[in-house]
């Protein structure tokens, strides 16, 4: 007789389970905070530009405002003449006294004020200041968005070419570049001249 001999196997399997991972490697951590810093920079840049531009619109529309309105001054007042050469001549400041006068007028079609000194002092002209061929002055109220005042020259000699107001501010920097005004160089002052219309 024959007798089978067998073996039984058993196998058994144990499955290998992996940890789930808490939190993120350093190596990780460092590059999310790259992306999340280039991101960020990135942004910084666009907002900064866009402020910038905002800035400066608003800027070039208020000096757009006074334009139209010192043009209105000037067709109703007429485009008058004043020789700061003749105060130099004769030590009196009889023609800024004259040209304080004329702001004050102007003041009103602007809705600003200039820094022109007291109304009543005769001998106080603020920042009043004579050229060759006119007058320098600063507009107090209102500022400019920078938080400066523009800055006016009025050329109003008969001697000059043509009579004309300039109007400007300092930009994005706040410095007045006027050197280079004379060859059109501007840098990045905001710059309106005015060529008034009027009945002359």
């Amino acid at each position: 007789m024959v007798q089978e001999v067998g073996c039984i196997f058993t196998v058994t399997t144990h499955k290998v389970l992996k940890q789930k991972r808490k939190g993120l490697s350093l190596i990780e951590l460092v590059v999310v905070l790259i992306i999340v810093g280039i991101i960020l920079v990135g942004f910084a840049a666009s907002a900064s530009t866009q402020v910038k531009r905002a800035n400066r619109s608003d800027v070039e529309n208020e000096l757009q405002v006074m334009s139209s309105n010192l043009s209105d001054a000037y067709y109703d007042l007429g485009n008058p003449t004043f020789e700061p050469a003749a105060d130099a001549a004769d030590g009196t400041t009889t023609e800024r006294a004259r040209f304080k006068r004329f702001l004050i007028t102007l003041e009103t079609y602007l809705g600003c004020q200039f820094d022109r000194g007291s109304a009543t002092d005769t001998a106080d002209f603020g920042s009043i200041v004579a050229t060759d061929l006119g007058y320098y002055v600063e507009i107090k109220e209102p500022l400019d968005t920078y938080e400066q005042t523009y800055k006016c020259w009025f050329v109003t000699s008969k001697e000059a070419p043509a009579r004309y107001a300039m109007i400007c501010s300092g930009g994005d920097n706040t410095i007045v570049e006027y050197e280079g005004y004379a060859s059109n160089n501007y840098s990045d002052d905001i710059v309106l001249i005015i060529y008034p219309k009027t009945e002359e």
